[in-house]
């Protein structure tokens, strides 16, 4: 087996097992040298080595604004990352895996071809159907098995999956599912598998949409996509099932309460009352944590006064009683008639809900330190070299949320590399995602068949990533990392060869 199999089977394995057991899958490894770096390092001695004929052309292919997007955004955050070393040595490599990850696109486009890409796609749609019966499995462990097993060697269990996560490759299994609908495991029953399937997906999504607001619209952006470019007929399928799981699970009344500590759900329940409250919370309650000008305030949950504490009290309808009191004037006496007090009971204010409380707080958390982000970079001393890799920024800027000082990023990719490499590094990030996402609409427009589907995929699944990476710290570590900038890889190869076809057959006209 040569290198470039090698590689192509290593990151089949390691995309499969984020998939599947996210966070606790990527702390395999061995001492401090975890899976995804081994399959890395493979990969660039694929790409030095042992690199295949048809992978060796495809960057011909590419188009040059595309290659120098991507070469600047690579060689600008290398050496901005290389200014921090001496001072944090390996922490600012961490902090850099969220460009170094795109290493992962370079190798895909030099040592895979096409036909490689239209294996792994085939693979991925057999294991689809398999995932979404897994994805209310993994959420349930999620909830009710907390540190039940734990990783050989590492302070982590097995089952945590973040609920994010699960979303965003809900939306990459339900695009599937929605574009090569005979993706089944149940061979001869196509209809009653895919209305299963359906009924699946919706109940995952339902579970999982109860304790992630970034996931939820993580994989309806993904959907959105696919119902705009797409068979939207096959969404309706998966939207119908959805719907049924949310009112099973409403009749039902179950409700399954997520621990705190040990898996980081924030006192979140799995429960439809759940789900409804955070759709809520992203339509009503953002706009107005975004308009307030004291974000502080959101965390008080009451957004509008108790009855208890207005100043203008209505006119009791009720009639005054009176009681009578003898007044003597010397020898007379008469009786008065005073006005009884008539006390009226003040309503106790209403106790929030510990749910609803953390839910705004982490939102006017979110605003409050993005806002500080863009105050010390673009308004601020930071905007052209940022304050670099390797410094702990939710410490730096007073938004540390953890005892063990591990939150790093600011749960928004984009304000991670404003951050940390300034205006240009994010310019260089938005500039490279958007000519992948922008050559991925004429492939679409243009093919037919597989490519078309294809691309259509890989457009839902890279928004269901972005959306989500706008609200977790999604791409800077390995779950999402890897995956979205292999899919990065595989946009530039399908792409490339979409364009090396129209240039052959120009050339031959």
């Amino acid at each position: 087996m040569n290198l470039g199999r090698a590689f192509s089977a290593g990151l089949l394995i390691l995309l499969v097992g984020l998939m599947f057991f996210d966070k606790p899958f990527a702390y395999l490894g061995i001492g401090q040298v975890f899976i995804t770096e081994f399959v890395l390092l493979l990969g660039v001695a694929a790409a030095l080595i042992d690199v295949r004929k048809e992978g060796r052309f495809s960057w011909r292919r590419i188009s040059p604004f595309q290659t120098a997007a991507l070469a600047t955004f690579l060689v600008y955050e290398a050496v901005r990352t290389a200014m921090d070393i001496p001072q944090y040595r390996l922490l600012a490599l961490r902090d850099g895996v969220v460009w170094g990850y795109a290493l992962f696109a370079v190798i895909i486009v030099t040592v895979a071809g096409k036909g490689t890409l239209q294996r792994w796609v085939s693979g991925y749609r057999r294991l689809a159907p398999i995932f979404v019966i897994w994805a209310p499995i993994a959420v349930l462990l999620y909830a009710l098995r907390p540190g039940g097993l734990m990783v050989p060697g590492r302070p982590i269990s097995l089952f945590l999956f973040k609920p994010g996560d699960l979303l965003v490759h809900l939306a990459g299994a339900g695009a599937a599912l929605a574009l090569w609908p005979r993706t089944t495991p149940l061979k001869g029953a196509h209809d009653v598998s895919g209305w299963l399937m359906s009924l699946l997906w919706g109940a995952g999504f339902v579970m999982a949409a109860s304790l992630s607001r970034g996931g939820l619209l993580a994989c309806l952006a993904g959907l959105t996509v696919v119902t705009v470019l797409g068979p939207w007929k096959q969404v309706v399928k998966l939207a119908a099932g959805m719907l049924v799981a949310f009112i099973l699970l409403g009749i039902s009344g179950i409700q399954i309460n997520c621990p705190s500590i040990a898996q980081g759900a924030l006192n979140k329940e799995i429960s439809a009352r759940q789900a409804v409250w955070q759709l809520r919370s992203i339509t009503l309650e953002l706009p107005r944590t975004i308009r307030s000008k004291n974000h502080l305030a959101a965390q008080h949950v009451q957004t509008r006064p108790s009855k208890v504490l207005r100043t203008r009290r209505k006119p009791s309808a009720k009639p005054i009683r009176t009681t009578a009191t003898r007044v003597r004037h010397g020898s007379r006496s008469r009786a008065v008639q005073a006005p009884a007090t008539h006390v009226r009971r003040a309503r106790p204010p209403r106790t929030p809900s510990p749910t609803k409380t953390l839910r705004l707080g982490t939102m006017s958390w979110r605003l409050r330190w993005w806002r500080k982000i863009v105050g010390y970079t673009i308004d601020g001393p930071y905007a052209l070299r940022g304050k670099g890799f390797g410094i702990n920024l939710a410490d730096s800027d007073g938004f540390q949320p953890e005892k063990n000082h591990g939150l790093r990023d600011p749960h928004n990719v984009f304000m991670t590399f404003l951050a940390r490499s300034g205006v240009p590094g994010l310019l260089l990030f938005v500039i490279l995602v958007g000519t992948v996402l922008w050559n991925l609409l004429p492939t679409w427009w243009r093919s037919d068949g597989d490519d078309r589907r294809l691309a259509v995929w890989l457009l839902a699944y890279l928004a269901a990533m972005l959306v989500n990476a706008s609200f977790d710290v999604y791409i800077e570590n390995p779950m999402g990392g890897v995956w979205f900038w292999s899919l990065v890889g595989a946009a530039m190869l399908l792409t490339a060869d979409r364009r090396g076809r129209r240039k052959g057959t120009e050339t031959a006209a």
